[in-house]
């Protein structure tokens, strides 16, 4: 809609619009790229923070590596406070688990020896050592994780701006018909005049700063939540 407003600008010989306009493009552009890279920058660095690591038994001894480098055959050791690195089987040792991040369970749960605990569940209390079964995209999470990459749910600020967005532009469309019925049969007004009062329309009906407001909001947001 802004563009079509950008070439009524040019076809009615109005350049100062043109330039507002177009800067006003320009700027939620560059407003949008640049929260954007900051909302970008606070999501790695809160990933950083997240690093988990978990104690395997390797080469006859106990060691801690990246949870990221775990195989399944590991023999793990998780206790209180750990994030479970990958989907594990208990072999010994019995622990309370929370699983709400995974099954919305608001209690935790019991469990002991030929037991399964899933990766991104935390565990509240015990000790346990376990085989691991599935790493990454084949865990538990992991496969809830890909069902949602592929089903793309539509975010409820998508929804927001559609309504938003839709709404605006039944408006504009309602009263540009009627303005134009009312010039064109009524006063028998010429076409540069309803050109004319086509850019007004546009122009008041449109919030240039929209996309730009989103954004910033939605990265600021982002920022503090870090």
């Amino acid at each position: 809609m802004l563009e079509i407003t950008m070439v009524l600008t040019l076809i009615l010989g109005k350049y100062l619009d043109f330039y507002i306009v177009t800067g006003l493009l320009l700027l939620n552009v560059l407003l949008g790229y640049f929260q954007e890279e900051r909302a970008n920058k606070a999501l790695e660095a809160l990933k950083q923070k997240l690093h988990v690591n978990s104690r395997v038994y390797r080469d006859g001894k106990w060691t801690v590596i990246p949870a990221r480098e775990l195989v399944p055959g590991d023999i793990v050791r998780i206790r209180a406070g750990d994030i479970v690195p990958a989907d594990i089987i208990i072999g010994e040792g019995e622990i309370e688990v929370d699983q709400s991040a995974l099954t919305g369970e608001s209690l935790t749960v019991s469990r002991g020896s030929n037991e399964a605990v899933y990766s991104g569940s935390v565990i509240r209390r015990g000790e346990a050592t376990g085989i691991v079964t599935a790493t990454g995209a084949k865990t538990y999470f992991g496969k809830t994780t890909e069902l949602v990459n592929v089903a793309r749910p539509k975010l409820h600020m998508e929804e927001v701006i559609g309504q938003v967005v839709k709404w605006l532009l039944i408006m504009v469309i309602t009263l540009l018909a009627a303005a134009f019925v009312y010039s064109a049969i009524l006063i028998k007004a010429g076409f540069l005049s309803l050109l004319e009062l086509s850019l007004v329309l546009l122009v008041s009906a449109i919030p240039v700063a929209l996309p730009a407001m989103f954004t910033i909001t939605m990265a600021l947001g982002s920022i503090e939540l870090s």
